[in-house]
Order: C-alpha cells, then sequence, then structure tokens
C-alpha cells in the first residue's frame, strides 16, 4: 500500500513534515495576537485602577477568570512539553477554580433601592388628578388658606413695624 501525499496532518502513521505545522503553528500566532490585544486593557491598567471602576463581585470574576486563564495557559504548556497531566496539580488547580467561578455565578448582589423623586411625584399626581372637581377644589381651599394665612403675617409685620 501507498501512504497518501501531504500526511494526515502529523497524526499517527502520517508525515511529519514541516509544512505540516505551518497551518496550526498560524492558527497558534493569530490565537496569541488576538489574546494580547484583548488582554491590553488589564495590562495598561494598574489593579488598583481597575479595582476602582469596578465592583466587588466584578473583582472578584475577574481575578478567577484570571486565575484561571494563567492555569490554562500551563495546563497548555505541559501538554506541548508531552507530560502527563491527567495526576498533575494543575488539572486540580483548574478544578478548584471552576469551581469558585461557579460560586460567583450564584451569589447575588443586592441592587439599590429605587430613588424617588418626590417632588416630581407630587407633580405628576397634581397633574394626574387634574380635572376631578373633588380634588380640585380641595386644593384650591388649600392654595387659598396659605394665600390668607401669607396675607395675615404681612400685615401683623407691616403692624409691628408700623407702631
Amino acid at each position: 500500500m501507498k501512504k497518501a501525499k501531504g500526511g494526515d496532518g502529523g497524526g499517527a502513521g502520517g508525515s511529519n513534515s514541516a509544512t505540516d505545522f505551518v497551518a496550526p503553528l498560524t492558527n497558534l500566532h493569530k490565537a496569541l495576537h488576538n489574546l494580547k490585544s484583548k488582554l491590553r486593557p488589564l495590562t495598561e491598567t494598574t489593579r488598583e485602577e481597575l479595582a476602582s471602576q469596578v465592583t466587588k463581585q466584578e473583582m472578584a470574576k475577574l481575578n478567577a477568570a484570571m486565575a484561571y486563564g494563567i492555569s490554562s495557559l500551563y495546563y497548555m504548556l505541559l501538554r506541548t512539553k508531552g507530560c502527563d497531566t491527567t495526576d498533575h496539580g494543575v488539572k486540580k488547580e483548574l478544578d478548584r477554580i471552576k469551581g469558585a467561578m461557579g460560586r460567583l455565578q450564584m451569589v447575588k448582589v443586592p441592587q439599590r433601592g429605587i430613588v424617588v423623586n418626590v417632588a416630581a411625584a407630587q407633580r405628576f399626581i397634581k397633574h394626574g388628578l387634574a380635572g376631578n372637581e373633588g380634588v380640585d377644589e380641595e386644593r384650591r381651599a388649600r392654595e387659598q388658606a396659605a394665600a390668607d394665612a401669607g396675607a395675615q403675617q404681612k400685615a401683623a409685620a407691616a403692624a409691628a413695624a408700623a407702631a
């Protein structure tokens, strides 16, 4: 039997020519370049600046993601060197970080309560009730009573000033 030219990508029984590795290496180079551009915002700011811009929960998620990423890169390095990673400590670390990330996803941070602008709410209610004769009469009576009280205070102050 003849072997097919070009092999099967360097697998068992295939050829290991340099051309079989060009495409995977090109893909790896592109992926690393893409990773570098995505990590640029994290590498260009200090952890203190970053912590001041995000919530504590977001920072915890970011720390877990960074730990997972670093451990994954180390795991890949071991695999490329041909190390058996089934019983390696990095595998246990990856599992531990996955568990922590899962727990972080389940944590619910209480949201701030709704802040009500009381003055605006009163205006809405006042204008929403306009046209209701009973409410309009009550409002007019209150406004008239307030105006009368203000006029009496001014008159008393003027009389006291004249005396």
